[in-house]
């Protein structure tokens, strides 16, 4: 029931090269200095159909709020563009080949780089990483994901740039999950002369307002409306060339559509693919696709009616056209997924078990299971309707797959349907009783 999304990345030529995206009826070429008359120069006007509810990666799990905290926010390691481990707050990566894990893997030392200063000008230093990791276990805090930071015993700060890790057990993983960018749960380091002393950070001024290390300062943040960030003149990479980037956020992927044709956005860094050949047909546009760890998953409440019958679960995954949904709604952007980890991991297996699309296998589990249909279309075990509640992103792409899910996987097996639109549902499609 998985499949995985290649990442659409969708903007105009304004980023390229001083062009801008044109109307989908006509097509001007920019005028005599090489810019479109929308242009705005050094204005990166992105949005995306999702309006995160605070810009502290620790306390969401939006793909959206990691996006728009990295533009304020960093982390001690980093992927770069071939996917390459990279050091950011850190001088380089700690490994056991330079000394910086010990023999038995329960030390690691980070160097921490020298000379990165928040955006109110105080200094970066081994404290932060130290007050940081403290709020993540702070049992306090809405953490989505403590994984990597619950097998830390102590930190030390061996100086103001080094510090020492040291673990209860040996963890493999270890420093591409600590504060680190790269998998899911993504964590940044924060200040501590801002977080230090605080009971909680759920309701912090910080996650509306961070202060980071980043290459952008939060400038201003209308809910629900427009999000201004500013270049932080005193970047440790120097100042951006970008002055602003203006974040807007919509109520769905046909009202960004419209506002790239009418010139109003310049870039979607997280498009999905359902509108992929709408938005490669505009003139100006200009479409990229890379890679994605990301997957569209129909995730299903097995502790409670009916998914805790492994009837049902059979039947949901036989009716289920995953290869349709791909090629029909997705634009054929992804690859069918067999498990959790993709085809070219190393960690990869296909030894699981598969289901193929066979609406009368499905049809056959629910009789097996019970499920008997009544006059009315739906079915019934032991005079209780078969029913579930569908809950997924209000507006986006996995909206279209939940409507067609409904309407040509549930309903057809004569499932009840109730569907809630959010402005965030993990995976996709959540879907409960």
């Amino acid at each position: 029931m998985r499949f995985a999304l290649v990442r659409t990345l969708l903007f105009a030529a304004v980023l390229l090269g001083g062009g801008g995206c044109s109307r989908v009826s006509t097509s001007v070429g920019p005028g005599a200095n090489g810019v479109h008359p929308w242009t705005q120069p050094g204005v990166l006007r992105l949005s995306d159909i999702s309006d995160p509810s605070t810009l502290n990666p620790m306390l969401t799990g939006a793909d959206v709020g990691y996006q728009l905290a990295s533009y304020t926010l960093e982390y001690l390691v980093q992927l770069d563009d071939k996917g390459n481990v990279i050091p950011v707050l850190c001088e380089r990566i700690p490994t056991a080949e330079n000394g910086d894990i010990s023999a038995d893997g329960l030390s690691i030392r980070y160097h921490l780089r020298k000379n990165v200063f928040w955006s109110d000008g105080q200094p970066f230093t081994s404290q932060d990483v130290i007050e940081s990791w403290k709020q993540v276990m702070n049992p306090l805090n809405n953490v989505q994901i403590r994984e990597g930071y619950d097998v830390v015993a102590g930190i030390d700060a061996l100086d103001s740039h080094t510090i020492l890790v040291r673990l209860k057990r040996a963890y493999a993983p270890f420093t591409t999950r600590f504060f680190s960018g790269i998998q899911e749960g993504p964590i940044a380091v924060m200040p501590a002369h801002v977080i230090a002393g605080q009971s909680d950070l759920n309701h912090s001024a910080f996650n509306s307002h961070p202060i980071g290390t980043g290459p952008f300062v939060l400038q201003s943040w209308e809910r629900n409306g427009r999000m201004i960030f500013t270049a932080n003149q005193h970047y440790w990479r120097g100042r951006p060339k970008l002055q602003q980037i203006i974040f807007q956020a919509q109520p769905s992927t046909a009202t960004e559509l419209v506002r790239f044709q009418t010139h109003e956005n310049d870039a979607d860094f997280d498009a999905g693919p359902a509108r992929l050949r709408e938005l490669e047909a505009l003139a100006g546009m200009r479409t990229m696709s890379s890679t994605s760890l990301r997957m569209l998953i129909a995730v299903t409440n097995t502790q409670r009616f009916p998914f805790n019958d492994v009837h049902v679960r059979h039947a949901l995954a036989y009716a289920l056209d995953r290869d349709g949904i791909l090629q029909k709604v997705e634009n054929g952007a992804g690859v069918l997924a067999d498990e959790f980890l993709p085809h070219w991991s190393w960690a990869y297996t296909p030894n699981v078990p598969h289901y193929a699309f066979d609406p009368a296998r499905s049809a056959a589990e629910l009789e097996a299971g019970g499920y008997k249909l009544g006059a009315d279309g739906f079915r019934y075990r032991n005079g209780r309707r078969l029913s579930a509640v569908v809950v997924e992103t209000a507006g986006s792409s996995a909206s279209i797959d939940g409507l067609l899910f409904e309407t040509y996987v549930l309903v057809p097996f004569g499932v009840r349907v109730r569907t809630i639109g959010a402005s965030f549902a993990p995976f996709g499609m959540t879907m409960t009783v």
